[in-house]
């Protein structure tokens, strides 16, 4: 038998569109809101070839999207109460399902064979009618008519709501939950704007002074202009986005971020003080707090990367950073000698897969941030013993967490220690950038990291253990 042809480059593949081995397969993603065991429902294309694969996926597609609205129904098949009262959204997505199963187009109309339990579905949605005194001047006659006209609305295609595309585009850009529940934000944000102005969240309707004025009155509830040209900047990846995968004309969002005013004050990060990293580490807080510091203080990692250590990524001495926001976070550091107690500690009677800090958990809305709530209740210490800074105007201090970091890194360079070699610990790309390091080098041995970790101390008075 003959190999099959190489596929194309893998970016250059349609979504859902997978290959495991030598053989394709289509997969779609399972919302966390579901609460389903599996991530994604997968189905194979029976081909190991690409083209193959091109003509069988919208088939399989459709089935697995209509086995994914299985999980929001109910036992008798049809949708349930709890989804229709979660959402228009999911049941309109079973409709369009069931019509494209039929080998038809969801926005030429519902089907004759489906017509009699499509009126059932509106009539539900409508509810009860409203007395004659609530209809005068022709207004609604059913007590939900107007979720009633979204879901047609949604189901033929006449609007696309903000969030409609949200989950595809995250998960063609395999962003970090960080980045992911900014575009969320974002989104939801405008949403619900979009929702309040106008009565409906379809995207084509923004322009570009929708955009401004949405702009507007972000500033207007108190954002600082550098968290509102964040989501404002979120949104214009998304519709650029929009543009490639969906077809919608023009991006509303360029050129739409505001400067900073006179009067409002941007924090001038920068690191802790000795005298500020000795009164929270000898200050009265949590055996997870205080390790936290501690570790961040004689590691210089950031606070996620710590959450995320496990028994296994703390063994032989070694931190080991198998993932983070850039190519340079992911790397090996040697453990500083004054935390093996602390590491030992946390490592005792736990398998290997098991976290140093098992006790930290993600929020729901952000399942992928262990450190979420750690950081909240460092910034609620911090404050309490009275190490901020922040001038008048000013909404974020200069300093937070990540100061561990830049205090680390500045005793390292005070110690005499070589910058490429603070930022091969660290995991910083600057330092070892150009041809050279960059390029030819396979980086620093173990041995020149651990010089670099063991010249930074805790200032007089911080001990370790407690």
């Amino acid at each position: 038998m003959p190999t099959p042809p190489a596929p194309p480059d893998r970016s250059t593949w349609p979504p859902h569109l997978h290959r495991r081995g030598s053989r394709f397969y289509a997969r779609l993603r399972v919302p966390p809101s579901l609460g389903h065991s599996q991530t994604h429902l997968q189905k194979s294309l029976r081909t190991d070839r690409y083209q193959e694969a091109l003509k069988r996926l919208p088939v399989v597609l459709s089935d697995l999207r209509i086995e994914l609205e299985r999980l929001r129904q109910a036992s008798d098949g049809r949708p349930s109460s709890r989804a229709k009262s979660r959402s228009v959204e999911s049941e309109a997505a079973w409709w369009r399902a069931r019509i494209e199963a039929m080998g038809r187009d969801p926005e030429q109309g519902i089907p004759n064979a489906l017509e009699h339990e499509w009126d059932a579905a509106i009539e539900a949605r409508q509810g009860s009618l409203l007395p004659d005194d609530r209809t005068a001047h022709h207004g609604p006659a059913h007590a939900n008519e107007a979720e009633a006209i979204r879901l047609a609305d949604l189901v033929f295609g006449r609007v696309i709501p903000v969030e409609a595309q949200l989950e595809r585009f995250l998960e063609e850009g395999s962003l970090s939950a960080r980045y992911a529940g900014r575009h969320r934000r974002a989104a939801g944000r405008l949403k619900a704007w979009m929702l309040k102005r106008y009565g409906t969240d379809d995207l084509r309707r923004i322009t570009r002074r929708d955009a401004g004025d949405f702009v507007d009155d972000l500033l207007a509830t108190g954002l600082s202009s550098a968290t509102a040209n964040s989501l404002v900047s979120s949104l214009s990846v998304y519709w650029s986005w929009l543009g490639r995968r969906v077809g919608i004309e023009g991006n509303p969002w360029t050129n739409q971020t505001r400067k900073a005013k006179a009067s409002e004050k941007t924090a001038e990060k920068r690191p802790f003080t000795d005298d500020e990293v000795n009164k929270l580490l000898t200050g009265d807080t949590t055996a997870t707090n205080r390790d936290l510091m501690l570790i961040a203080a004689l590691s210089g990692m950031r606070i996620d990367e710590i959450a995320r250590l496990t028994v296994d990524t703390s063994a032989g001495g070694v931190f080991r950073v198998t993932e983070g926001k850039t190519a340079a976070s992911v790397r090996e550091l040697p453990i500083h000698s004054a935390l093996a107690a602390t590491v030992q500690r946390r490592q005792l009677g736990k398998a290997g897969q098991d976290r140093l800090f098992d006790e930290l958990k993600a929020p729901p809305s952000r399942k992928k941030e262990l450190s979420a709530k750690a950081s909240e209740r460092f910034t609620a210490y911090r404050r309490a013993m009275g190490v901020d800074e922040r001038v008048e105007g000013q909404r974020q201090s200069n300093v937070d967490f990540h100061s561990f970091r830049r205090w680390f890194i500045t005793k390292a360079e005070m110690a005499g220690q070589p910058p490429h070699l603070i930022s091969a610990v660290v995991g910083h790309a600057e330092g070892r950038k150009g041809m050279t390091l960059g390029t030819y080098s396979g980086g620093p041995s173990m041995d020149q990291k651990r010089v670099v970790v063991e010249a930074v101390n805790l200032p007089r008075g911080a001990t370790v253990e407690s």
